[in-house]
Order: structure tokens, then sequence, then C-alpha cells
């Protein structure tokens, strides 16, 4: 019998973001972490895509002719990955399976993967299964691969209702640190009031320029990068030790 596990399985769609009429930081901050897959990879590589809902990650390398060798896409939702198979039908490098990462890992191809992504899954499952679902991760990996990871790690107190477990960044850092090299880490999204503890005197200029025609919701995007610490969302990068 299958192991049952406290598990949520909600997610920021664009249909959802766009009722607002206005695109929160959120979303965009989903949007910033695509991108920045993007800016890191090249033409025909294997993409492994762990919590993939229904697959803007692939779409995205694919309309931007970043249309990679292989892709698999893997989610527990059967429904966010019919609709996964419609987008990318016209492709025949994208794969999608159905998997509970917590307890059918083994099951995913062991194949030679350039990008490793797992994009707001973590805090969806229970904190004792993070650091086990990393170690899978890392047994994927070789010196090549990088490993993008991004989840809510502020102060692992006001988490959002539908989030199973929040992390400190220092508390997540450390489980990091435990199996893999940080290459980069960058906050997506900061809210102004954590902003204004730690900015810098030439940040505070710029800020009140930028709030001149910018909502708080991009400002909260550009802004992020610069202090993960701070941030209420992160996006890390990460490599084997012994990674080229």
């Amino acid at each position: 019998m299958m192991e049952t596990i406290k598990c949520n399985k909600t997610h920021l769609s664009i249909d959802i973001a766009e009722k607002r009429e206005i695109i929160h930081r959120d979303y965009l901050a989903h949007c910033m972490r695509w991108s920045n897959v993007l800016k890191h990879s090249d033409r025909g590589e294997t993409v492994l895509d762990l919590g993939c809902a229904d697959g803007p990650l692939g779409m995205m390398l694919y309309t931007n002719k970043f249309s990679p060798t292989k892709y698999i896409g893997v989610d527990i939702r059967e429904s966010q990955l019919e609709l996964a198979r419609e987008k990318l039908k016209k492709v025949d490098w994208a794969e999608f399976l159905c998997l509970n990462l917590c307890t059918e890992f083994a099951k995913i191809p062991k194949l030679s993967y350039d990008k490793i992504c797992s994009f707001e899954f973590v805090e969806h499952i229970p904190g004792d299964y993070v650091e086990p679902f990393i170690q899978n991760v890392k047994s994927l990996m070789n010196p090549e691969t990088r490993f993008f990871l991004s989840t809510p790690c502020y102060d692992g107190k006001n988490q959002a209702a539908n989030h199973v477990k929040e992390w400190y960044f220092k508390e997540l850092k450390e489980v990091l640190e435990r199996h893999l090299v940080i290459e980069a880490v960058y906050g997506t999204f900061i809210n102004q009031r954590d902003l204004k503890t730690c900015w810098q005197p030439d940040e505070i200029d710029l800020f009140e320029k930028l709030h001149e025609y910018y909502d708080s919701n991009v400002l909260a995007i550009i802004f992020a990068p610069l202090h993960p610490e701070h941030a209420r969302n992160c996006i890390w990068r990460l490599k084997l030790p012994n990674a080229v």
C-alpha cells in the first residue's frame, strides 16, 4: 500500500493571476524564474521539471526556440499533466509522468540531465521529506548539471494557508549545503517593509525614481535579487561539489 502523505496540490496559474487584472508579484516571480533558466540554457539540453504543473517551463523553452533534446515534466496531478500534454502536443521531445515525488522518485528516468528544476514545490510537502527529495535530485546530477530550486524562505511562520511547510532562509541554506554547492541565490520578491531594513543609499534613490511609474508588485521583483536573505522567496542555483 502506498504511503499516505499530507501534500498540498494547489498552484498559482496565469488564469487565476489575471482575474485580479493586475499580475501579482507571485506570478511575476514565476515568469522571472522561467526566464532565469532560459538565461542559463542552451538548445538541445536535457531538462527535468519536478512539480511541472501544466508545463509552463517546457512551453517557455519551446516558444523561445530553446527546445531541449528531452524534457520530462513530473507532477502528482494527472489533470495538470493533461493540460501540459495538450500544450506541447506538437513536439516529440516532451514527456510527462504522473508520480508522487515523495514516494515514487525512483521511477524517474536516470538520464544525463543538464537542468533540473523544482519551482514552488517543496513548500507543498512535509518538511521531513524535503531533505530526502534534495538527496534524490542529487542522485540524478552530474558535474555539468545545474539544479534550480525555488520556494518561500522568509520566516517559516506566517506561511500561506495552502503550504505545508515554509522554510527560514538559513534553515534551507543549511539543508542545501549538506548535499550541494550553492552557485547563486537570488530573491524573487521582497516586501517593501523588509527592503527598507537592508537597502543601500543608492537603492533608495533608485526605488523612489522607479516608484513614480511602477507599482509595488514590480518593485518587489526588481529589488529582491539584491537581498535574498530578506526576500520572501528565493531561487537557488545548485551544483555538485565536484562540478565544473
